[in-house]
């Protein structure tokens, strides 16, 4: 099952594995019945760095004081900017490229789409690669999430 953010507490999306990639993390789902047309628009060119950047986490728990007290979930959006562009070898030998951030994340967030200002997804949070040894944030850009999804016969609304 699928959950999206503002859904946590509700029923979760029904989906079907479309096709997996366990080297660059990526896994392309059909979700089987939408409750929802929304979409996001995906980038299909490199992003520069020194881009600004931002993205939201996995929702965290707050609780409220009075007079209104009890728990909530609150969605963290987190500034950056793309610091880096790194090449690094993939576990299975091919060459993988990704996007470092300078800001941390909050925990949980891998999976989360990271955005530049107009709206459109750069990337894809992840964890790096083995060989990268950063602390910072990793991300898969999203021009390979473009093209697996046409491997896979999915196509995308896309913009440059």
């Amino acid at each position: 099952s699928l959950v999206r953010a503002p859904d946590i507490g509700r029923g979760t999306e029904r989906a079907t594995l479309v096709s997996l990639d366990p080297g660059k993390g990526l896994a392309l789902l059909r979700i089987d019945a939408p409750r929802s047309a929304a979409f996001l628009r995906i980038l299909d060119v490199p992003v520069p760095v020194g881009t600004p950047c931002a993205y939201s986490g996995f929702p965290r728990l707050s609780m409220g004081p009075a007079p209104r007290p009890g728990a909530s979930l609150i969605e963290m959006f987190q500034g950056a900017r793309v610091s880096s562009i790194v090449t690094t070898v993939g576990p299975g030998g091919e060459p993988a490229s990704g996007y470092v951030t300078d800001a941390p994340v909050v925990g949980d967030a891998s999976g989360c789409p990271g955005f530049l200002a107009s709206g459109e997804v750069f990337g894809m949070l992840n964890s790096p690669p083995c060989d990268l040894r950063s602390p910072l944030p990793y991300w898969v850009p999203s021009m390979e999430i473009v093209s697996f999804a046409r491997e896979n016969g999915i196509p995308l609304l896309v913009g440059t």
